[in-house]
């Protein structure tokens, strides 16, 4: 009987499949967890340390803040009622320097931004802000003042304090405005000089997050995404322009760096926006869906350019090559002389395993699976399985699993239609694949009427 074969080597450097309607035959993955996705296939995702484990967990707290000379972690203490701030010292110890009381500030559980000016920083999450002054670490903590209103996020931009979201008096504005400093001044005081300023966001959305990203500012809220940008003529100022109508599902759910931000927005989709104006919706709407959209947090690992997409119960790892799921429930990430840490919590779940999407090798009638191969690096325990069915109104079947031999292959005889192959490994961090191999041969000639293309998947070829 003929025999085919299939090479199934990019659906491992792309990862989870994009879309819930992707169409057979195609590489991509319906389920690939504790592995990273890169160009050369997947590799072991490998777990932060996370030193700071006596910190009370309330999530998304504890929360690494890092800026240009120090880095800080923020603790919610809920029985206490209160946040405390460390200053994290470079052997890794916590040095407590303020505490910020709810009986005070009041409370809000949005996580808190850093405005980094070099050796002055200010920290803000909505109620009370942390400024940390001069070589002398003259550290205070304070609410609204005559000059500065309170606003949900802050950063720093060419030497102006940016605010977004104002939950303070100040003129006219409310949380659907965004405000700046005079430069070179923590002063948003309107003057004649027009330095500092106010407006309101296009769409009237509540402001959530203000991040650079190039030579502008971006406003996040949750009906759009607006850009400020400088204008120097006829007077210093920033203009506003909305970039796209879409809002974010959290006030956490997104963040990145100079060149390109990465955020979730209300329907579940997954969205990159590169400086160069790029804006780019990556999909993954059937995993996002799963997590709570009012605990999500997107962290980004500064080091390899992964963010990393969690609401403390499931954790979801996008590379610069794709998406896949991990173990380590990652709330922020901070790089210490060390190398990276991280603050979060373990699921204690180090199995690696990944499952193919959906093919008929561009055949409808039945067919049987013959052999299974697996391109690993070295010898680990390694199992495969297969899901079929052969109507295409019937559910997926799931056969026992079978232990790949030391050669890396395994028989599988199994006759369907539709086939999902699967591979689980104990030892994630030894578990290297860049291909699987099927092969199969045809049993129901009935649709036959002449000349039989069964090329398949992109790789397939007749044996």
């Amino acid at each position: 009987m003929r025999e085919f074969e299939v090479l199934f080597q990019d659906g491992l450097r792309t990862g989870l499949r994009r879309h819930h309607r992707n169409p057979r035959n195609t590489q991509a993955l319906v389920e690939c967890f504790n592995l990273r996705v890169t160009e050369s296939g997947l590799e072991p995702f490998v777990r932060y340390p996370m030193p700071f484990n006596t910190v009370p967990l309330f999530w998304p707290f504890p929360q690494l803040v890092q800026t240009g000379f120090r880095t800080w972690l923020v603790e919610r203490n809920e029985e206490q009622s209160l946040f405390r701030f460390y200053m994290v010292t470079n052997e890794g110890g916590l040095e407590e320097i303020a505490v910020v009381d709810d009986s005070v500030y009041g409370v809000d559980y949005q996580r808190w931004s850093a405005a980094d000016f070099g050796r002055h920083c200010l920290v803000g999450n909505g109620k009370a802000y942390v400024v940390l002054q001069g070589d002398t670490q003259t550290v205070f903590v304070t609410g609204a003042t005559s000059t500065l209103p309170l606003a949900r996020s802050v950063c720093a931009f060419r030497g102006q304090l940016i605010l977004g979201g104002i939950t303070s008096p100040w003129y006219d504005c409310n949380e659907s405005y965004v405000a700046w400093s005079k430069i070179g001044q923590i002063d948003c005081t309107l003057d004649a000089s027009n330095e500092a300023g106010y407006t309101i966001m296009p769409g009237g959305g509540v402001v959530y997050k203000v991040l650079p990203l190039g030579k502008s500012v971006l406003v996040y809220s949750d009906t759009e995404i607006a850009q400020l940008t400088p204008i120097v003529e006829p007077a210093p100022t920033f203009g506003v322009e909305q970039l796209a109508p879409i809002g974010l599902c959290s006030p956490h759910a997104v963040d990145g760096s100079l060149t390109e931000h990465v955020f979730v927005d209300l329907s579940g989709w997954i969205w990159r926006l590169q400086a160069r104006g790029n804006l780019e919706r990556l999909g993954y709407m059937e995993y996002m869906i799963h997590l709570d959209p009012a605990r999500l947090v997107v962290t980004r690992d500064h080091l390899t350019g992964d963010y990393f997409i969690s609401d403390g119960e499931r954790t979801f790892l996008l590379s610069p090559q794709g998406l896949s799921e991990v173990g380590q429930h990652v709330s922020s990430i901070a790089l210490l002389p060390g190398g990276p840490v991280a603050v979060g919590q373990d699921s204690y779940d180090y199995e690696a395993r990944f499952t193919t999407d959906t093919f008929d090798f561009g055949f409808r009638s039945l067919k049987m699976l013959t052999t299974i191969e697996v391109g690993a690096d070295g010898f680990v325990p390694m199992r495969v399985g297969v899901d079929y069915r052969g109507p295409r109104d019937k559910e997926f079947v799931r056969l026992r699993d079978e232990e790949v031999n030391e050669m890396g292959w395994v028989t599988k005889f199994v006759q369907g239609t539709d086939f999902r192959v699967r591979v689980r490994t104990p030892q994630a961090e030894q578990t290297f694949v860049d291909y699987v191999k099927i092969r199969w041969k045809m049993t129901d000639l009935r649709s036959v009427r002449g000349i039989i293309n069964a090329a398949g998947l992109r790789g397939s070829e007749e044996v």
